[in-house]
C-alpha cells in the first residue's frame, strides 16, 4: 500500500467546507421566526470571517511545515519551526517574514497571488480588508462592513485562489530542490473579479 500524503490545501479545502454550515444557520434563521433574527444572523456571518482567518493562518502554518519537513536541509534556515510557532498575522508582510525566515530564496509568495482579471495589488488590497473586517469584529466587536453569505462566500472564494497559488509556489520551489510530493492545483475560482467583492 502507498502512503498518500494529503496536501495542506487539500486539507483546508476540507476544512472550509465545514464551516460553511455556519452560512446556512442563518438560512434556518430566515425561514423561521426567531427573536433577533437580524442581529443573530449578523453574529452568524461575522464569526464565518473569524473562522475563515484562522483557518487561512492555520493553512500557512500547515503549508509552510510541510514544506521544512520535506525539503533537504540547504534549503531551509535554521529558525524556520521557531518563525512557524511564532506566526500569528496572516498578511502579506507576515507571510513575507514567514518565507524569508524559513527559505533560502523564496521570499514572494504573496507578489504571484493574482490571476487574468485579478491583479495582485487587487488581491493584496482585498486580502487586507478580509483581515481589517476580522480584526474590528475580533477587537470591537463589531465590523463596519455590512456582511452578508454572498460576500462571505466570495471572500472565501479570493481565500481559497491565493491559497492555492500558495501552495503551488512551494511545490514548485520543492520541484526547484528535487523533491515532487504533490502535483500542482488548479485555481478553484478563476472567474473572481474584484467587483464581484464589492457588494
Amino acid at each position: 500500500m502507498t502512503d498518500v500524503k494529503i496536501a495542506p490545501w487539500e486539507k483546508f479545502s476540507k476544512k472550509l467546507t465545514q464551516i460553511k454550515h455556519i452560512q446556512f444557520v442563518t438560512e434556518d434563521l430566515e425561514a423561521v421566526s426567531v427573536h433577533k433574527s437580524l442581529l443573530k444572523q449578523t453574529y452568524l456571518l461575522e464569526s464565518y470571517i473569524i473562522y475563515l482567518v484562522a483557518l487561512w493562518e492555520a493553512f500557512i502554518e500547515d503549508c509552510f511545515s510541510d514544506a521544512i519537513t520535506l525539503l533537504p536541509e540547504g534549503s531551509v534556515t535554521a529558525k524556520a519551526k521557531d518563525a512557524i510557532k511564532n506566526f500569528n498575522s496572516p498578511n502579506t508582510d507576515g507571510i513575507k517574514r514567514l518565507a524569508s525566515a524559513c527559505f533560502i530564496g523564496l521570499e514572494t509568495i504573496p507578489a504571484r497571488w493574482g490571476w487574468p482579471g485579478f491583479t495582485n495589488q487587487q488581491v493584496l488590497s482585498f486580502l487586507d480588508k478580509i483581515l481589517k473586517i476580522r480584526h474590528a469584529i475580533a477587537h470591537l466587536g463589531l465590523s463596519e462592513t455590512r456582511l452578508s453569505k454572498e460576500l462571505n462566500f466570495r471572500y472565501m472564494m479570493l481565500i481559497c485562489n491565493i491559497a492555492v497559488q500558495t501552495q503551488n509556489v512551494l511545490i514548485e520551489f520543492m520541484i526547484e530542490k528535487g523533491l515532487q510530493v504533490y502535483p500542482t492545483f488548479t485555481l478553484p475560482y478563476p472567474e473572481l473579479r474584484p467587483t464581484d467583492l464589492k457588494l
